[in-house]
């Protein structure tokens, strides 16, 4: 119940500061990968090229959260949001999966830290209320990623 309430205030702040903030881009530097740049077709739903690492940082950071148990940072979701609301649709499941990916090889998480990792970022489209509700991944590539 404790769980249900923290989402729906966080769920509300973040309705109201969409409703009120101008987007801006903000770039974070994690690391130094030489990622594509975000190219895709949301019409057809097809993402030929994916955002890099950096340009969605705070995503990585608020996912990162999950693999060591800590609660979730509203400013990261915040932050993650924004970030995402300049990727294509198109590329936002598959920028989140590969950036997991990177993510949880860098830092050697164990397969339960990555899937933990993985449930919490399949659910930030919704979150964002961005492209798909649910990044649809199947349940053997979340282990796996």
């Amino acid at each position: 119940m404790v769980k249900l309430v923290i989402f729906v205030a966080l769920f509300s702040a973040l309705s109201v500061a969409e409703a009120s903030v101008i987007r801006t881009t903000t770039s974070v530097s994690h690391d130094n990968d030489d990622d594509l740049m975000m190219t895709g077709n949301a019409a057809e739903g097809t993402c030929t090229e994916v955002p890099r690492s950096r340009d969605i940082g705070y995503c990585i950071d608020y996912v990162r959260e999950a693999a060591t148990g800590d609660p979730p940072t509203g400013s990261h979701l915040w932050a993650c949001c924004s970030q995402m609301g300049n990727v294509d649709k198109a590329c936002i499941c598959e920028a989140l999966k590969k950036a997991i990916s990177k993510s949880g090889k860098q830092a050697q998480w164990e397969a339960e830290e990555r899937m933990r990792m993985a449930r919490r970022a399949r659910n930030i489209p919704a979150m964002c209320r961005l492209g798909p509700q649910k990044c649809d991944w199947s349940s053997t590539s979340i282990g796996m990623i």
